[in-house]
């Protein structure tokens, strides 16, 4: 069950009112969040991009119009006015139809200490069938609301050969001596901010090489930091018994970098309004 903010959500290209809580997938749903900044959505045409991938990957080739979608997102946000929210995107096929849901859902901004001091992970075995497709049915991130796993931030997934893949609800980044790796795209989801991340590399002539960090190489890494849609840049200060300096000034290059791209999204965006 998943609780929604605000008084409409979106049916098939319909708005309706609707209660706090809505049952909306099935294992094999396609999905897509959305974060708002100032009641605008934050990099809508990359994730679009990703959304319509996802939905060519799974083998669906009955999609929405995309610049219908695109209005149906912008009339959800104004319709309900609300800061503070995502917007969640739900496609569930059925027979030759399908079913579009779209609502808005409490962001988890990390808190002031968190971003500073950085955040606690732990690693978890588990590998998606298909991670460059966003579904229902790999999502691990509820593992975090056990008890197990209380204080604990992010889990970090684990392959069957013992290699440090993605969160279950981000992108993970790691450091040694000024360089940053990440792992292939191919064995990832394929992350906005991880995207933002590499281009802010680039720019700033910083080395970054895609490739797969085993768990025996925490030990030897410099710093460490994830990736995802709410949580912008984010400092990792520890995992397991592992731990980081969050003072690397990379992070710092990088989170600074994130931040501007954001802003300037937001800005070109009011600027097409």
């Amino acid at each position: 069950m998943i609780y929604t903010e605000g008084r409409y959500i979106n049916i098939n290209g319909a708005l309706k009112e609707i209660h706090k809580h809505i049952n909306d997938h099935k294992p094999s749903s396609v999905y897509e969040v959305i974060r708002t900044i100032d009641k605008k959505p934050l990099f809508l045409s990359e994730h679009l991009d990703r959304f319509y991938t996802s939905l060519d990957h799974a083998g669906y080739k009955n999609v929405p119009d995309r610049k219908k979608l695109e209005a149906d997102i912008n009339e959800l946000i104004k319709k309900n006015d609300l800061e503070g929210v995502n917007v969640r995107v739900v496609y569930t096929a059925d027979n030759n139809k399908y079913d579009l849901v779209m609502y808005l859902i409490k962001t988890r901004i990390p808190q002031k200490s968190e971003v500073e001091k950085g955040v606690k992970t732990r690693t978890y075995h588990a590998e998606r069938k298909d991670p460059n497709i966003k579904t229902a049915a790999q999502s691990f991130k509820d593992l975090l609301n056990k008890k197990d796993f209380q204080g604990i931030h992010e889990l970090l997934l684990v392959d069957r050969n013992g290699y440090v893949t993605e969160g279950s609800k981000s992108n993970v980044f790691f450091i040694k001596d000024g360089k940053v790796m990440t792992p292939p795209l191919k064995d990832v989801l394929p992350g906005i901010t991880r995207k933002k991340v590499i281009e802010i590399c680039e720019e700033n002539k910083i080395d970054v090489e895609d490739r797969l960090i085993h768990i025996n190489e925490l030990v030897g890494l410099t710093g460490l930091f994830i990736t995802g849609t709410s949580i912008g840049v984010l400092k990792v200060r520890s995992v397991d018994d592992f731990k980081f300096d969050v003072k690397d000034p990379v992070i710092e290059i990088l989170a600074n970098g994130y931040e501007k791209k954001v802003k300037e999204d937001i800005m070109s965006y009011e600027a097409l309004k």
